[in-house]
């Protein structure tokens, strides 16, 4: 089944909200590809951009746990669960 973009967005933040508590840092673009079911990185790196544009996610250049959730995102999450 084929995500929407706001699905895909809801998926994404969730998962780097729970793996950041499991784990302590934030998952990999490819471990978010394969949690929205995509097979193309291109895909991934299109909707994460998006979301960065809108400022739900912020990404550290040159590293690859770079990706975090923003206050903003955040708190859609919290008022989602």
């Amino acid at each position: 089944m084929k995500l929407t973009y706001e699905e895909s967005s809801q998926r994404i933040a969730h998962l780097i909200e729970r793996t950041v508590e499991r784990r302590g840092f934030p998952p990999t673009r490819r471990e978010l590809m394969t949690a929205c079911g995509w097979t193309s990185p291109a895909t991934a790196q299109r909707v994460i951009a998006l979301m960065i544009r809108q400022g739900l996610i912020t990404v550290e250049p040159g590293v690859s746990r770079g990706i975090r959730i923003s206050k903003t995102a955040m708190k859609a999450v919290v008022e989602e669960v």
